[in-house]
């Protein structure tokens, strides 16, 4: 955009757009601009340390609204200790501030502030008229806005309630929640992202993208879990017991919950964006319960959550000291192949390497697919070949590939089924790491580098077999890993192995589906080996 002085209208990035925009594509083009701009800015400003700078910025501004509501709704000491220290914990824990660079995360800074401004309303002071330029400034920066609408239009719902005896300011507030919807359409897509909202929920896309997947799904961690519920529990338990019912507020809590538990993996930030009003609520509560003198509490409050807060972080640096290096989070030394390897063409890459690779190889190379998701046809295909189904053919030939530059594994815990390709007397071994694998295709205008970097198939896959035979032996106990060396094996066609691997398998995850397909995909393979040499 910066380059060309505009809004882009068309993708660059990926090869499967085509002249025809969908209602998706031109949300997604249009709708981030304004903080893809600044992000774009302090790149161009400090290169990976102005991205480092964008999200302390992102960070400060985050924290600084919760802890200014908090004040501005006066919530008590102890409570705000409290649910500051849950906050602190599950952010650590959640995320590890691998997100802070998104643009939604200004989503949750924004909805933080409209909260804000229900919160005044329900301390019976007039509504901020600000709330028109926070949309306006909300629907340039992310899509997320849409969710502001929906709470402003949950808020008028509320507000019926709540005022059905007060015409005058039931008018008034009325009027503001739909002047700041209005004001939401101020964007470059207009109405059109509460439509793509609205076709998106029906398409089978949100069932096999994790960030709309259930947050049962995403996180795993039982003691993350607790903490994210915990505050949940508690701002039920304020809203049940508080003197003070404010039906607007009420509705859109049980609607911000639910929308964690259903969609959201990132609602740690949703409760963060709640804390104030919890805190509030809690303090409410508490008076109910005469509650007030909890002076001999704080202490030990601040005690358990500094020591839960100084054994998380311990953790996650521990994990970052000894884990993964990044290269194995994106694929660095792939892209820096790929890059000088000779090769050209199209490339069928990773759903969630892609936007690694758009920054990485743009414009030398496009990509099939990213994280944007940009097109449901090609995602769909997208599956249809990384699934390995027996379209592959035909899709292939439909988007002209000529390179495939995939992750080994699957987040299924299978080996993508497109490593068997190397087999193929069409297709050439060109790369290997520790995660990721290169195919090229033979094709006239990629013989001269294919006769420079292609390597020899026993040689790659002995070296695949040795990779996950070590890994194997030093995490006896990683099912994903013996399911990956189990399919190895049978494309090895080394059958006896894979019989055994199986067998360790089944006894570690008796039933599992992953089992079941790898025990027919054996037996399959056995029955036409045995056809094929007329035994």
């Amino acid at each position: 955009m910066l380059n060309q002085g505009g809004l882009l209208h068309n993708d660059p990035f990926n090869y499967t757009s085509n002249s025809v925009i969908s209602i998706r594509e031109s949300v997604i083009l249009k709708g981030y601009w304004l903080w893809q701009v600044v992000a774009a800015l302090f790149y161009h400003a400090g290169g990976v340390y102005g991205i480092f700078a964008l999200k302390a910025v992102t960070l400060l501004l985050l924290i600084g609204g919760v802890l200014r509501e908090m004040h501005r709704q006066a919530v008590s000491f102890l409570t705000k200790q409290a649910l500051i220290g849950l906050g602190a914990v599950i952010i650590i824990g959640g995320y590890q501030g691998f997100l802070l660079e998104r643009p939604q995360m200004f989503s949750f800074i924004l909805m933080t502030v409209q909260l804000g401004m229900f919160a005044k309303i329900r301390l019976e002071q007039r509504p901020s008229w600000m709330l028109l330029p926070l949309m306006t400034l909300w629907s340039n920066i992310h899509g997320g806005f849409v969710v502001g609408d929906i709470l402003l239009a949950l808020f008028a719902v509320g507000a019926v309630i709540q005022y059905r005896h007060e015409p005058a300011r039931l008018i008034l507030l009325l009027c503001w929640a739909g002047a700041g919807i209005v004001a939401s359409l101020a964007n470059p897509a207009g109405w059109n992202a509460i439509v793509e909202v609205v076709n998106f929920a029906q398409q089978n896309m949100m069932n096999k993208i994790d960030e709309y997947k259930s947050s049962w799904v995403q996180f795993k961690d039982a003691k993350l879990i607790g903490l994210l519920w915990l505050v949940a529990l508690l701002h039920l338990f304020g809203l049940l017991f508080a003197r003070k019912i404010f039906w607007p507020e009420i509705i859109i809590s049980l609607f911000l919950i639910a929308f964690g538990v259903v969609y959201l993996r990132n609602v740690p930030f949703v409760v963060l964006s709640m804390m104030p009003m919890v805190g509030w609520y809690l303090d409410r509560a508490g008076e109910r319960f005469g509650f007030t003198q909890m002076r001999r509490a704080q202490s030990g409050v601040l005690i358990v959550l500094s020591a839960l807060l100084v054994w998380q972080t311990a953790m996650e640096w521990h994990i970052k000291k000894n884990g993964w290096p990044i290269r194995n989070i994106v694929p660095v030394n792939m892209a820096a192949f790929i890059q000088t390897s000779g090769l050209s063409g199209h490339l069928f890459n990773d759903y969630g390497a892609g936007g690694y690779l758009n920054w990485a190889l743009f414009p030398l190379w496009q990509t099939f697919i990213d994280g944007r998701g940009l097109d449901n046809r090609v995602f769909h295909d997208y599956g249809e070949i990384i699934e390995g189904t027996d379209n592959d053919a035909i899709l292939f030939n439909k988007y002209n590939i000529d390179v495939i530059a995939l992750n080994i594994m699957l987040p299924s815990g299978r080996v993508t089924p497109l490593l068997e390709l190397f087999n193929n007397p069409d297709w050439a071994p060109v790369y290997l790491d520790s995660n990721y694998f290169v195919l090229a295709k033979n094709t006239e205008k990629n013989s001269a580098a294919l006769s420079r970097i292609m390597i020899n198939k026993q040689l790659f896959m002995n070296s695949l077999l040795n990779m996950f035979d070590r890994r194997v032996g030093n995490y006896p106990g990683d099912v994903g890993l013996i399911a990956g060396y189990t399919s190895l094996l049978i494309y090895a066609e080394r059958y006896a192995e894979a019989e055994f691997m199986l067998n360790k398998l089944e006894q570690e995850q008796a039933g599992a589906n992953m089992v079941a397909f790898l025990r027919h995909e054996l037996t399959q393979r056995r029955l036409n080996y045995y056809r094929a040499i007329g035994g």
